[in-house]
């Protein structure tokens, strides 16, 4: 494995090398700056992985994990219990009974971006450009990244809880062993 790493790695730097004597001069320091820093990176990824090798696995943990997840969040009326901490003490307030994981309203179910062509003169570059862009979401609005609050739903009412995007909360899919009050909502305004 270490031959075949540092085989490569010299392909890598004489591909470059020849690359770069066999094409027309380079316009820029700026261009030459980056093929160096490439090729740094080449070499230190080809080290790195030399020294300490990607170990051989078997047992797949963090997949059999993920998928766990996966299946515990797609059970249809499943409970959550979501707790709230105090963002100064760190102390349980409380809990939401819920019938969601809690969800960022920063996940959208159509893709944050598009991508778009621009004609642009930039000189020594001239053409059409794709570039992306933020995409409308399906609410017609624009979202921009950055602090993302959770939102759930109300297991026994259906009410919509979202909590700031700087709130402590951990969810679990059984009640922990501890004497907090389970916030509750008014009776009779359930949604329909």
């Amino acid at each position: 494995m270490k031959k075949f790493l540092s085989a490569l790695t010299l392909l890598a730097i004489f591909g470059s090398t020849a690359w770069a004597m066999s094409s027309p001069p380079i316009p820029s320091a700026a261009k030459q700056a980056e093929q160096a820093n490439v090729a740094a990176q080449l070499d230190v990824k080809a080290r790195a992985t030399a020294a300490v090798p990607v170990p051989h696995t078997t047992n797949f943990q963090a997949r059999k994990n993920l998928a766990e997840f996966m299946r515990r969040t797609d059970e249809p009326g499943k409970v959550w219990y979501v707790y709230e901490r105090s963002r100064g003490t760190g102390e349980i307030l409380g809990f939401y009974t819920s019938s969601s994981y809690p969800q960022s309203v920063c996940t959208f179910m159509t893709p944050p971006e598009e991508i778009k062509k621009v004609s642009a003169d930039l000189g020594e570059w001239t053409g059409e450009y794709a570039v992306p862009t933020k995409a409308m979401a399906l609410d017609g609005v624009y979202y921009s990244g950055g602090d993302c609050p959770d939102f759930f739903f109300d297991y026994v009412t259906g009410a919509m809880v979202v909590l700031d995007a700087d709130a402590i909360a951990n969810a679990t899919d059984r009640l922990l062993d501890m004497d907090v009050p389970n916030f509750t909502f008014k009776k009779g305004q359930e949604n329909q």
